[in-house]
């Protein structure tokens, strides 16, 4: 199902059955405050990776479900909650959030969010490069993960995040330019020079 173009992305969401009924409690857009709850309040790394990757699946593609989903991630705040995550030393965690916010990137909207508030954080998480001149992000706790990042990420994750700035750049000059500004060009050419299988 193509997006829906009667819907603005902000005003209430058409169509939804109150309360959602049977099967379609899985998918309806109120499971994204329990999931957000389960993020933003929970500290057991496979919780967190789990709750990522039940919005990173339920983000995908362009179902009007999954455009819904994406819209009240947004409206409920969940953004800046999974950029936060992107920040821990748990590379499971991270690479479940980078595709979820490459999934939430498929709304214009995120996007632009996206780029201008997690541009920083996904290009640190990178291997390579000084990652001490992005620190300028005021993220205090993003050095320490920053330093390790480049060791216990796995090739997953990397690609998690490669994906993620993909899909935050295109089509959109003004993170693209975020891109270049937070020192992403070369950690990316860094990656594509370097041995192994990446």
């Amino acid at each position: 199902m193509p997006y829906l173009p009667q819907w603005d992305g902000v005003g209430p969401f058409p169509d939804l059955a109150e309360p959602p009924k049977g099967i379609q409690m899985l998918w309806h857009p109120t499971i994204v405050k329990p999931y957000l709850t389960l993020l933003s309040e929970c500290s057991n790394p496979d919780t967190l990776e789990g709750a990522a990757g039940a919005l990173q699946n339920l983000a995908a593609g362009s179902w009007k479900w999954s455009v819904y989903i994406r819209a009240a991630v947004r409206k409920e705040k969940g953004l800046p909650i999974l950029v936060e995550l992107l920040r821990i030393d748990n590379d499971r965690v991270v690479c479940a959030v980078a595709t979820a916010l490459r999934n939430m990137a498929l709304d214009i909207r995120n996007k632009e969010l996206i780029g201008k508030y997690a541009m920083r954080d996904l290009v640190h998480r990178l291997p390579g490069g000084n990652n001490n001149n992005n620190t300028s992000s005021g993220g205090g706790g993003s050095t320490n993960s920053s330093i390790l990042a480049g060791k216990t990420m796995s090739d997953d994750t990397i690609t998690a995040i490669c994906c993620a700035l993909h899909e935050v750049i295109t089509k959109n000059m003004e993170n693209t330019k975020a891109l270049r500004d937070a020192g992403g060009i070369e950690k990316l050419i860094g990656i594509a020079r370097s041995k192994g299988d990446k």
